[in-house]
């Protein structure tokens, strides 16, 4: 009898994780959503979206808080994706046959590159003798086929917070607000 595949998804609450999570149902795997609040700028809105996206998605969510004492200011966080991902393999109870992520095509930061996936799978690979896999499914697909895809499985879009900033309305400036501004004008 073979076992069945299992993978922990980080979940953001936006609209690449949301995305993440259906392909990786799709294609047989057990999937348990983890958000991990680091002191982020957004985390209470991001919250708020994560348990709408697994509710919608049909998976349990576990939720791992950092005490940190300050609060990470919006924009890029040196690190933020290897540092989920470790969190992710870390805080697993069960063994993973993968851990995924909705990383895309096209984004300028370093943890977002080929370069930085092709190394952390290594470690993430090599740290569990080869049982568990990075999975991200769309590093190949930009974020506008991220999109497409999102709209063609009818994901409910309007569940998802795409932005950096505190507080209930999205500011509409950081680059989050202007990624999702770009795909909702097309």
């Amino acid at each position: 009898m073979a076992r069945e595949a299992n993978a922990v998804m980080l979940v953001s609450g936006g609209i690449d994780s949301y995305a993440c999570g259906r392909f990786l149902l799709q294609h047989g795997f057990a999937v348990t959503g983890l958000f991990v609040d680091y002191c982020q700028q957004a985390h209470e809105c991001e919250g708020v979206s994560v348990r709408s996206v697994c509710a919608a998605l049909k998976i349990p969510l576990r939720v791992v808080r950092l005490i940190y004492g300050e609060a990470f200011a919006a924009g890029e966080i040196l690190g933020r994706n290897w540092f989920l991902i470790a969190t992710a393999l870390l805080t697993s109870k069960k063994r993973l046959s993968g851990i995924g992520f909705g990383l895309h095509a096209g984004s300028p930061y370093y943890d977002c590159s080929d370069a930085f996936f092709d190394r952390v799978d290594t470690l993430v690979t090599e740290h569990t003798g080869g049982r568990t896999a990075l999975l991200a499914p769309f590093r190949s697909r930009t974020k506008q086929q991220v999109y497409s895809y999102a709209v063609s499985e009818q994901l409910d879009l309007d569940i998802t917070y795409s932005c950096e900033q505190r507080g209930p309305v999205p500011c509409g400036s950081c680059l989050s607000c202007l990624d999702r501004k770009l795909l909702l004008a097309r």
